[in-house]
């Protein structure tokens, strides 16, 4: 059963998102709340409908991972709904999604995407302030490591 899973992940990195979103769609159908794939599955069905350019489907996958039991990184999850709002044109739940980001007292590495996108004019311009949070701060306290992880989706293998 966990190979659809893989199989969902490996449609996804030959952007073959139909048949990821077959396989991911399987393997949820099939396993048991609480494995340990479940959450990664539903965000992979947020990826691929993200690609595709349905974000309202991207929004409803990465919020359906938020709400599997895992360890997996809430924030990594709440830019990228808030990446999607912001594509439906949604400033304000962009925004909202965001501030959870920035509300994480934890020093997440996505930190500094979500207070450069709330300090971002297309934000702010259809939303009130950003509570003082400066991207250069943010900025400034970034690693190359950090950097690159923050833009990558999910599913990663790290190499040392």
């Amino acid at each position: 059963m966990n190979a659809l899973f893989y199989l969902g992940e490996s449609s996804y990195r030959l952007k073959e998102y139909d048949k990821a979103i077959d396989f991911y769609t399987r393997f949820i159908s099939r396993s048991r709340p609480g494995n340990y794939l479940r959450c990664y599955a539903y965000e992979g069905l947020g990826y691929c409908h993200e690609e595709k350019q349905d974000y309202a489907a991207a929004v409803e996958g990465y919020g359906r991972s938020l709400q599997e039991q895992s360890n997996s990184l809430p924030d990594l999850l709440y830019v990228a709904i808030a990446r999607c709002y912001e594509a439906l044109n949604d400033k304000t739940k962009a925004l909202d999604y965001y501030k959870k980001v920035t509300g994480d007292k934890k020093g997440s590495v996505l930190l500094t995407i979500a207070a450069d996108r709330i300090a971002s004019s297309r934000l702010t311009q259809a939303v009130a302030s950003p509570d003082g949070f400066t991207a250069a701060a943010a900025l400034a306290n970034l690693s190359l490591l950090q950097f690159q992880i923050a833009f990558m989706p999910f599913s990663f293998v790290l190499e040392f």
